[in-house]
């Protein structure tokens, strides 16, 4: 961590270390507390700053394995609109590093993150070093979409959102206010929902309102979510569980746009783009190809 600290600060370039290690830190005082496969770093949404960190990674002994492409071409283009972070492999330690700028792939859960997030942040202390992540307030928002994105398929991200709830003195009328403003009150209640249940976390009274009770969306995706939690993924199976995190996924927020992005977003993926590498003018084949390199991916390949 200190490495890819140093390597930032020397490029000029705002780092904060998000999830995994640096949510432990800061929810338990122990960063192996909490599991984690890979470290998550966030940098701002901008083409200067992502190529020249991009660039500063893979001059230090960093591989990038995700997208397979080079910096300069349309793939790499289409790739950074679309999707959330880069995905690279140490060749020193083989461990796996995640740069973000963005939380989401879908810019319409968390819009305007970068303005709401740039400038604040919580230093947590990891092996002496004194690292930024973000604010716990900020976490709130973050793991109530992604984990109502999921129907909260992992139980321990309830748990962080409990422990926050719990131990944590935070504004929540600023999180609602926020909530309200991004058309995120769906997420954010369902998790308040989930971990009331769960684990016997109180609702702020900024939730408790008729809406959040009575609101159809917010009661399927619990519901969804309960049906996945205790089921589990592997004894609910692979079809069913798709079929219910799609359901609340496409209700997760109101309004047209959500759902139009949703199914655009469905049209082509890097996936096929490595399964058959097409030259740039031919692009527009992978999506007439998506059904058959899908199959192809899923079932024949396997």
């Amino acid at each position: 961590m200190k490495k890819i600290s140093d390597l930032f600060n020397a490029g000029g370039i705002e780092l904060y270390f998000i999830k995994g290690i640096a949510l432990s830190a800061l929810l338990y005082n122990n960063s192996e507390a909490r599991s984690s496969r890979d470290i998550d770093i966030f940098i701002n949404d901008n083409d200067m700053d992502i190529i020249k960190a991009d660039k500063l990674l893979r001059n230090n002994g960093y591989f990038r394995f995700v997208p397979v492409c080079e910096a300069d071409s349309m793939l790499f283009k289409i790739y950074r609109k679309n999707y959330k972070h880069f995905k690279y492999k140490c060749q020193e330690s083989a461990h796996l590093l995640e740069m973000h700028w963005k939380l989401h792939n879908y810019d319409t859960l968390y819009p305007n993150i970068i303005k709401d997030i740039s400038g604040n942040y919580i230093l947590v202390n990891i092996d002496g070093i004194n690292i930024k992540t973000l604010l716990p307030e900020d976490y709130v928002l973050y793991l109530s979409i992604h984990g109502a994105r999921h129907n909260w398929g992992q139980l321990y991200w309830l748990l962080d959102l409990a422990v926050i709830i719990d131990n944590w003195k935070i504004n929540w009328k600023d999180i609602y206010s926020k909530a309200n403003r991004h058309n995120m009150l769906r997420s954010v209640s369902s998790g308040l929902i989930l971990t009331n249940r769960l684990f016997g976390s109180s609702i702020p009274e900024n939730f408790t309102n008729s809406y959040i009770k009575n609101n159809n969306a917010t009661r399927l995706i619990v519901n969804n979510s309960l049906k996945v939690i205790c089921s589990g993924y592997l004894g609910m199976g692979k079809i069913r569980h798709f079929y219910l995190s799609f359901k609340s996924f496409l209700f997760i927020k109101p309004g047209l746009r959500h759902k139009l992005n949703i199914f655009l977003s469905l049209l082509t993926s890097y996936h096929d783009w490595e399964v058959l590498p097409l030259p740039e003018k031919l692009f527009f084949l992978y999506y007439f190809l998506r059904p058959f390199l899908w199959f192809y991916r899923h079932y024949l390949k396997k």
